[in-house]
């Protein structure tokens, strides 16, 4: 969906059309959404859960989500996933010292998985393997 499609949508329809852009593959960033006229309107009222959503994605992390989950409409499995990839970034962003157990509690993403995750963050280094085994005996995994 495209921007000017956006701003010809208000209530129960743009709340929709917010909620599947949190899933749309290769789209990352989402603070020039918050500042639409009409997406900012929902703060208020009965789509605020929606518009929060769309700030913890901004914004926050897969963390703070947990935090407010009762409050917040249930991720599908693609917008959980993505925020757990945002909340990696935004952890890495924040530390001088990655500690990769702290990517591993904060997003819920198993060890298993940290070497694909390597693979998207180093994806020109020969020695991901060397990496990986480095993040798993840095967090303690065995």
């Amino acid at each position: 969906m495209e921007v000017e499609q956006l701003l010809s949508l208000s209530g129960s329809a743009l709340a929709q059309a917010v909620s599947s852009l949190l899933e749309t593959p290769g789209l990352y960033v989402f603070s020039d959404i918050l500042e639409l006229p009409n997406v900012r309107e929902l703060e208020n009222g009965p789509h605020a859960p929606v518009y929060q959503l769309l700030n913890l994605f901004a914004y926050g992390t897969y963390c703070d989500y947990k935090e407010r989950a009762a409050s917040l409409p249930e991720l599908t499995p693609a917008q959980r996933n993505k925020l757990r990839h945002l909340s990696i970034i935004s952890l890495a962003s924040n530390l001088k010292v990655h500690y990769f157990s702290s990517f591993s509690f904060n997003t819920e993403v198993q060890i298993n998985r940290l070497f694909v995750l390597i693979s998207i963050f180093f994806p020109q280094q020969k020695n991901r393997e060397y990496i990986f085994f480095f993040c798993c005996f840095a967090a303690g995994f065995k």
